[in-house]
């Protein structure tokens, strides 16, 4: 059931494996289908003990029983249109539609029509990629693949044959800034803001300096960017690193729900706090080398506004998962010998794949129909 197969597209290539890498919550395939099962029959005991779940191991599920555990006929979805015959045309769109599926088991009758009509457009791009993949087996001419990536991700000359490192990149840092420009879509929506965007913030930027390779990770300006935000917060200071990291260890230390009994107003180890291993979590995060965890968000980023407890469900989480997608990409294409400049100058785009989508967007609110 989760074999290769599950990660094959061309507009959603390998969407399941690189979530997966980017996340630092989940674990295996296995897991994000115990999480989606969660959330689908809205039972959060749900184990991976279950039948279904000891045959995804296994790899012996076969796609019926899949579609059947979680009930997908009643979300009204196509998934459930597939036939045996059909099931080699299976790529990462079966993932996106099983996660739509789960979106939409959450939704109220009341909420905005603009929601229901966002899951119908992400629907529609995974109609989309079902049929390419289907027309590429029964063709199998790479013109319609580079076709329909130039169409779609806006890539002049895609190569999928024989593609340079920098062809490649352009092709994975497209198609990654197009699934985060369909992800900010839905932020805009719920935050009811048009403009709205935490992943401008966290674009790449040159640095000029050999110690870093030349680059400055998105996750390294996420971290300046919430730092730049806390001097706002503080206008009587100026915030240092050092005063950030004594500002979370004191947080930290004062909440109940992180390690243990909180510490009282006035102790000795609130003066002068170990910043240490604070220190060296952020050092590891601006250079790539660990990627955030929704814990990690809540007890090092979050704390300095909100309690442990009050943020499970913080949608300030949401975006980490591009900002580590975003990262992930940059570090794996900078260690296959991808120059810092090529990567920065494609990920300046990013504004315009946000435009792009939203235009597309519009229209098919209007047409409900996808057009390039």
């Amino acid at each position: 059931m989760f074999g290769n197969a599950i990660n094959h597209g061309l507009l959603f290539n390998h969407l399941p494996e690189l979530i997966l890498h980017a996340s630092k919550d989940i674990d295996s395939y296995e897991d994000l289908f115990v999480r989606l099962s969660r959330v689908i029959k809205e039972d959060q005991n749900i184990t991976c003990d279950h039948q279904v779940f000891r045959k995804a191991r296994a790899g012996t599920l076969n796609y019926e029983e899949f579609e059947s555990y979680l009930n997908v006929r009643a979300f009204d979805i196509d998934i459930n249109e597939i036939t045996p015959a059909e099931l080699r045309n299976q790529g990462a769109w079966c993932f996106l539609k099983g996660a739509i599926a789960g979106s939409r088991a959450q939704l109220e009758k009341e909420e905005d029509y603009s929601f229901h009509s966002y899951w119908d457009f992400l629907s529609a791009h995974c109609d989309l990629e079902h049929d390419i993949i289907k027309k590429l087996r029964e063709t199998k001419e790479t013109r319609v693949a580079h076709r329909f990536i130039s169409q779609w991700l806006l890539i002049d000359k895609p190569n999928l044959i024989s593609p340079t490192p920098e062809e490649s990149s352009v092709y994975l840092i497209r198609m990654v800034m197009y699934w985060a420009a369909l992800f900010e879509l839905y932020e805009e929506i719920d935050y009811g803001a048009p403009d709205f965007s935490i992943l401008e913030k966290v674009i790449p930027q040159a640095t000029g300096k050999k110690s870093s390779g030349g680059l400055s990770l998105s996750s390294e300006c996420m971290l300046e960017a919430f730092k730049a935000r806390r001097g706002k917060d503080n206008v009587k200071r100026k915030v240092k690193w050092v005063d950030l990291y004594r500002d979370i260890v004191r947080k930290r230390l004062k909440d109940p729900d992180i390690d243990g009994p909180s510490v009282k107003a006035g102790s000795a180890v609130l003066v002068d706090p170990d910043t240490c291993a604070i220190k060296k979590r952020f050092e590891r995060w601006r250079k790539g080398k660990q990627l955030f965890s929704m814990e990690d968000v809540r007890k090092d980023l979050l704390i300095l506004r909100y309690r442990y407890a009050e943020t499970e469900k913080h949608p300030f989480i949401r975006p980490f998962l591009f900002v580590n997608l975003f990262t992930l990409t940059q570090v794996e294409l900078k260690n296959h010998g991808v120059a810092a400049d090529t990567i920065v100058e494609e990920f300046s785009h990013y504004q315009s794949y946000k435009q792009l989508v939203k235009k597309r967007f519009a229209y098919f609110q209007q047409t409900h129909q996808l057009k390039y």
